[in-house]
C-alpha cells in the first residue's frame, strides 16, 4: 500500500503533471505548495479533512479509498489491503463501462497475469524463458486481435466471406458507398449497376 506521497507522485509523473496542474485540478482546494508538500513526503501532522481527501483522489484520478488508505499509511496507521494495487489505481469512472467493456478489461488482465504466472513457474522449475521483444508484447500471447468497428459492421450486415478479403477489398480503393451496398444488397438484387457509387 502507498503512501500518499506515493500515490501522488506516481500518478503526477505518469501522466505529465506539474504541482500546478494538480492545484487546477482540484479547483485550488489545495495551493501547488500543499501538493509539493504532499508529494514529497513532508510529515502529515492529522488526518485530512474529508474534503481534502476528495479533492486530491479527483485530482489525481483514483478511488477515494486508495487515497483514505494512503493518508492512513502517511500518518503511520499499519494498514493492509486486500485489493490489488491495481484495482486502486481504477479510474472512478470506470464504473461506467458496460458489462462486456468490463469484461474485456478483466480477460485482458487475466491473460496477461496468467503468462506471468507460468512463467514464473517455469523459471522456478528451471526450465528457460523466452522473453518478450518489448515489454509492449509481455503478457499478451494468449490474445487474440479485436475486430475492427469495419469487421464488426460487416459480420452484423450479413458479410459471410473472409474478413481479410474484406479488408483487402478496402485497401484496393472500395468506397464506403459500394461497401455498404455489398454488404446490404441482397443476393436477387445484385444486378444493380456496381460501377456508379451515387445512391439510386
Amino acid at each position: 500500500m502507498p503512501t500518499l506521497a506515493e500515490l501522488i507522485t506516481r500518478q503526477k509523473d505518469g501522466r505529465g503533471w506539474s504541482y500546478r496542474n494538480l492545484a487546477a485540478r482540484a479547483d485550488d482546494v489545495l495551493t501547488a505548495q500543499r501538493w509539493q508538500q504532499l508529494g514529497s513526503g513532508v510529515r502529515i501532522a492529522e488526518f485530512p479533512e474529508p474534503a481534502t481527501l476528495q479533492a486530491i483522489a479527483d485530482a489525481i484520478e483514483v478511488d477515494i479509498a486508495a487515497v483514505v488508505l494512503a493518508a492512513a499509511r502517511s500518518i503511520g496507521l499499519d494498514v493492509r489491503q486486500q485489493r490489488s494495487e491495481l484495482a486502486t489505481m481504477l479510474p472512478v469512472n470506470s464504473d461506467l463501462l458496460t458489462a462486456q467493456q468490463r469484461d474485456a478489461v478483466v480477460a485482458v488482465v487475466r491473460a496477461i497475469a496468467n503468462d506471468k504466472a507460468d512463467a514464473l513457474t517455469r523459471s522456478n522449475q528451471g526450465e528457460p524463458i523466452d522473453e518478450p521483444s518489448t515489454p509492449a508484447d509481455a503478457g499478451l500471447t494468449n490474445l487474440r486481435p479485436l475486430p475492427s468497428h469495419r469487421d464488426r459492421v460487416a459480420v452484423e450486415n450479413g458479410w459471410d466471406g473472409d474478413l481479410a478479403d474484406l479488408a483487402g477489398a478496402a485497401r484496393k480503393g472500395e468506397t464506403e458507398e459500394r461497401k455498404r451496398r455489398r454488404l446490404t444488397t441482397a443476393p436477387e438484387d445484385e444486378s444493380q449497376d456496381p460501377g456508379s457509387d451515387e445512391p439510386s
